[in-house]
């Protein structure tokens, strides 16, 4: 048996997933730009050439967002290696949307491991700031509570 992601529709975009749009809420309530599977790129890393059409850019926090439900698989984790090396900008994985999470740590996947820190490069350009929380804490309720059932566009 297998699970298809619905497609769901926010601000005229088509998204793969609910979790996409979901994220695609939380940016907006945070006040933060975002371009939605703005470009494919083909990158030779590690003698092979790899084509990777990342879920968001972030133009004003100069990163990029992909979003996974789940854990990475190898050829996932490949493509987020070889943007992050050949760009030269962060690239964050995305899981679900939290209940709570004090910091953007939180809200990344789990699935990285110490010597993939790199991945993160440019993590303060997430930080929402201690001043911003209850701002943050409410774009993460936003983004859990949005609806798209029956045909609702948001």
């Amino acid at each position: 048996m297998s699970i298809k992601a619905i497609e769901t529709e926010y601000k005229g975009y088509k998204f793969r997933s609910r979790l996409e749009a979901r994220w695609a809420v939380f940016f907006d309530a945070m006040d933060w730009a975002w371009e939605y599977e703005p470009e494919g790129y083909k990158m030779e890393y590690m003698g092979e050439i790899i084509h990777y059409l990342p879920d968001f850019w972030l133009p004003d926090r100069k990163a990029f967002v992909e979003v996974k439900g789940g854990a990475l698989n190898a050829e996932d984790r490949r493509k987020v290696e070889a943007l992050a090396f050949t760009s030269d900008y962060g690239v964050f994985v995305l899981g679900s949307i939290p209940d709570n999470a004090t910091d953007w740590w939180d809200v990344c996947t789990k699935d990285l491991s110490d010597e993939e820190d790199e991945l993160r490069a440019g993590w303060g350009n997430f930080d929402a700031g201690y001043e911003r929380r209850e701002l943050y804490l409410d774009a993460l309720k936003a983004a859990r509570q949005a609806r798209f059932e029956h045909g609702e566009k948001g």
